[in-house]
């Protein structure tokens, strides 16, 4: 019997771009840290204070799906818009044997969670397209090749890989 093959989609993009709708289509199961904004009665409730835990939350979600590997394909849909958000999600996916694939989200919905429209340019500003470049360079550090210190922020990852097992995050 063929394996099938593990796939973890980071899907990106600015608030009302389509993000989770995207990933709840190419995924078997889809994450967001949105999720974690949910009151107990069902609704979104945004809270700037609660954005760290609920991120690690997702964080955790996804590598814990990724230890059960009853599904095999995963999306985790964020905004993602600097490289430091996202390269954790590439390390673990790698370290649990599934291929990353990286969609940049560009659609122009309904932002339903109330993000003002400043902050959604501001995020745009920021917005790192290139995470193909980030894919290959998380697959050289974990491969053993030597971090030579060319590659922008790469120390910063090559750091934090020396701290944390991207398995049990």
């Amino acid at each position: 019997m063929e394996q099938q093959r593990k796939v973890l989609y980071i899907v990106r993009g600015i608030p009302g771009s389509g993000k989770s709708t995207l990933g709840e289509l190419v995924a078997d199961q889809a994450f967001s840290a949105d999720e974690y904004m949910v009151d107990k009665n069902g609704h979104y409730k945004f809270d700037p204070t609660r954005l760290k835990e609920c991120h690690n939350y997702c964080f955790r979600s996804v590598v814990n799906a990724m230890k059960i590997g009853t599904q095999p394909t995963l999306a985790v849909c964020n905004t993602f818009t600097r490289e430091w958000e996202y390269m954790r999600y590439i390390f673990a996916a790698l370290a649990h044997g599934y291929d990353v694939i990286g969609l940049n989200v560009q659609g122009l919905h309904t932002n339903i969670h109330g993000c003002p429209n400043d902050q959604v340019l501001r995020m745009d500003s920021q917005f790192h397209h290139e995470i193909a470049y980030s894919i290959a360079f998380a697959k050289e550090i974990m491969a053993g090749v030597p971090y030579e210190g060319t590659l922008g922020s790469g120390e910063h990852f090559v750091k934090w890989l020396q701290t944390h097992d991207p398995k049990e995050e």
